[in-house]
Parts: C-alpha cells; sequence; structure tokens
C-alpha cells in the first residue's frame, strides 16, 4: 500500500517514515487490520465486543511514541478507544470489527442465547440478550436492513 492509513481518520504514524511505522505495526499485527478501516470518518458503524452494531459517540486515539534520540517524537497508533451505549471498547484489545449485517447480528444473538440458556448462567447473559432481540436494539440503533 502506498497510500498513508488513517484508520477512523487518525494518521497511523506521525513524525517518521511509513517504513519505521510499519515495521512498528506489523510487529503488532495492527497494520492489515487498520488498513481495512482506512479512512472510515463519517457516520462510523462498528461491531464492539458485545457482538452488536454500535455507532460510538467519541472516538480517541491513542499513541505511542518509537523514537530514540533526534527521532524522540516519532509515534503510531497504538489504540484507538471507543466510548458509545455500550460503554468502552478498545480497537486493539475487544477485537473491533466492521458493522455486521442485521442478519448476522440476529444469528450471532441466538447463538448466544443458546449457549447460555444451556448451562448455569450466573450473570443474566441470555436473559440480557433476549432483552436485545426483542426490543429491535439491532435494527434500532444502526437501521441495517435484514
Amino acid at each position: 500500500m502506498k497510500y498513508r492509513i488513517r484508520p477512523f481518520g487518525f494518521p497511523a504514524y506521525r513524525r517518521c517514515k511509513r517504513r519505521v511505522a510499519k515495521k512498528h505495526l506489523r510487529d503488532r499485527a495492527m497494520y492489515w487490520r487498520y488498513a481495512e478501516f482506512h479512512d472510515m470518518t463519517e457516520d462510523i458503524i462498528i461491531n464492539d465486543c458485545s457482538g452488536l452494531n454500535v455507532r460510538p459517540d467519541t472516538i480517541r486515539p491513542i499513541y505511542q511514541k518509537i523514537g530514540k534520540g533526534k527521532h524522540a517524537k516519532a509515534e503510531v497508533l497504538f489504540d484507538v478507544e471507543f466510548f458509545g451505549p455500550n460503554c468502552g471498547c478498545s480497537f486493539y484489545n475487544c477485537g473491533v470489527e466492521p458493522a455486521r449485517s442485521a442478519a448476522e447480528l440476529t444469528r450471532r444473538i441466538d447463538e448466544i442465547i443458546a449457549y447460555w440458556s444451556s448451562r448455569d448462567d450466573p450473570h443474566g447473559i441470555a436473559d440480557r440478550y433476549r432483552e436485545i432481540k426483542e426490543s429491535d436494539y439491532v435494527f434500532k440503533t444502526t437501521g441495517l436492513e435484514v
């Protein structure tokens, strides 16, 4: 890729050469994940760690310094934090994905309900996802069609 990757509109690196940034991002296997979200800036819908599509209220980049000596200001995008209706989510730790279709989300919710209904569920996960399914949350928040 010859262009400068900008996941969610944030530059993937600052004040360093592309090859240096690419090395650091590839060490963490983030280069291609960032490329998947390249220039996604308007009307962002992500699939967060709850397994549902959400529109984040705020998105905050976190940069890490990689340079030493005269290159001490070089930084790469370490993580992107999302804050929204389901609290907060981290791009690096939570496994944020592109938005899924309503059919995929409905299938995923059914799988979660089936899994937790067949086991001891002390936290009420199956009940929570039943409420989500009955409230049509998937369609109200994203507007995605089945």
